[in-house]
């Protein structure tokens, strides 16, 4: 759990995109400080559940909203390849939608926070400030960008928050890297594509914070590190030392240039100036995941016999 005393936490909040891996989470964290929590959905609210509201950024009616004093706009397309292969959607919910959504909230005296990415930047070299002009390439990183710019044009109720790698113990490829480690199999990993990891509590803290002060803010692993590493750096901890990794090019599986990132890594001296934040290294984080507990009591049993 974050630490209440150092982040600012609003008494009511609205949280668009509660059903998505942050937005549940930031819902539940602001629940746990005792704010009074409203969360959107476009989906059908199967448990009707009394704090849970329609919303679609694709055609968004503010109406059934209520007031509160922050809403933090979490919903969007963030898969690259459904941007690439669906530009019209994500322009609807990346962009237009949320505009509109931060329209009508900051007419009624809202705060908005909304959620971005490191690929609105150009990806071209490590610890990017949040000053550099955008030059995101891909179609993920242009609607996001173009996000940002239509809602911190509204003026000082409004924020932005750049994410890097959000990832989980429960992240799919972590899981898929584990049964292979396990069973002895090859890793075949991108050595060209590189993220700056965090995890789902370091995204939490910069979203918080960022209700604090207009303008732009950015959360980021400490360093950029390559998909090949990183699945080193796990193998490392499952101590699995003579596992085959090997490196392949993001080509060879169909990803194109502009969805390549050779850097994303933020400069977050905003964050850390604010609330102290400590920019997570991959190694310390993979380990804070604790992935291979059931090895390490394995190991002990053996040790104590």
């Amino acid at each position: 759990m974050l630490a209440q005393s150092k982040l600012p936490v609003p008494a009511s909040a609205l949280v668009i995109g509660a059903d998505g891996v942050i937005g549940r989470a930031l819902a539940a964290q602001l629940a746990s400080y005792g704010c009074s929590v409203t969360k959107t959905s476009r989906r059908p609210n199967i448990g009707f559940d009394p704090n849970v509201v329609f919303l679609d950024l694709r055609s968004p009616d503010t109406g059934a909203l209520p007031d509160v004093e922050v809403a933090y706009i979490c919903g969007g397309l963030t898969k690259l390849s459904d941007c690439r292969e669906n530009q019209e959607l994500a322009e609807a919910v990346n962009f237009y939608g949320p505009v509109s959504v931060a329209r009508q909230l900051t007419e009624r005296g809202t705060t908005v926070v909304y959620l971005s990415t490191a690929a609105v930047l150009d990806c071209l070299s490590p610890c990017m400030m949040s000053i550099r002009p955008r030059g995101g390439q891909s179609i993920y990183g242009k609607t996001k960008g173009l996000g940002e710019i239509g809602i911190l044009n509204l003026g000082d109720l409004t924020s932005v928050i750049r994410l890097t790698k959000v990832i989980t113990p429960e992240w799919p490829l972590l899981k898929q890297w584990q049964v292979l480690l396990r069973s002895g199999q090859p890793i075949q990993a991108f050595d060209d594509h590189r993220i700056a990891p965090i995890s789902l509590s370091h995204a939490l803290e910069g979203i918080l914070a960022a209700a604090a002060e207009p303008g732009i803010w950015q959360v980021s692993g400490a360093r950029d590190v390559s998909y090949v590493d990183l699945a080193r750096i796990i193998a490392a901890e499952g101590s699995y030392l003579n596992s085959r990794i090997n490196g392949i090019s993001a080509s060879s599986s169909g990803i194109p240039p502009e969805e390549t990132f050779s850097f994303t890594s933020l400069d977050c001296r905003r964050l850390q100036e604010s609330i102290a934040f400590i920019p997570p290294h991959p190694e310390n984080l993979l380990h804070s995941f604790d992935l291979f507990a059931d090895n390490k009591r394995a190991v002990n049993e053996i040790v104590k016999q």
